[in-house]
């Protein structure tokens, strides 16, 4: 249950024996039940080897709707409009790339004026530094412009 963490593996019988449950037998087993389906989840309801498994299969419908390019081969956001001091987005993933490009209209030909990267996964998000910074800029470019914001 524990996947080899003794320390945790230690808590767990401290908190049975406190608790009682190390010397009911049947109560005991209920709860190392429960902790190992805790324990086997992962990203809510997923099994960890299924998570694992999903997380290293790519999904091909997660890509630019401009260029194609797949999450693993660009970072995606959407763009963003504004109408005063609300924002939009018709959600739709977008390139940074084709962003760059010059790209300020949606599939419905709606326009827009910002590129907001979004959390697809861990590496193309979190474990990217220019998926940060981008983030960071564009949250601050967002800031200036709409909500007239002076400090970062």
């Amino acid at each position: 249950i524990c996947r080899g963490d003794e320390r945790l593996a230690e808590r767990v019988g401290d908190f049975a024996r406190k608790a009682g449950l190390s010397a009911k037998e049947a109560q005991m087993e209920a709860l190392l039940g429960l902790l190992s389906e805790v324990a086997s989840t992962a990203c809510g309801s997923q099994p960890i080897s299924e998570a694992d498994s999903a997380e290293a299969a790519v999904d091909t419908n997660i890509c630019c709707w401009s260029t194609g390019k797949l999450y693993t081969e660009a970072m995606l956001g959407v763009g963003v409009s504004r109408e005063k001091r609300n924002l939009a987005t018709a959600a739709e993933l977008l390139s940074k790339e084709a962003f760059d490009g010059g790209l300020r209209q949606n599939t419905n030909k709606s326009a827009f004026e910002y590129f907001l990267p979004v959390w697809i996964n861990e590496a193309h998000a979190a474990g990217s530094k220019k998926w940060r910074e981008t983030l960071l800029k564009s949250c601050s470019q967002i800031g200036r412009w709409v909500y007239e914001v002076e400090d970062d």
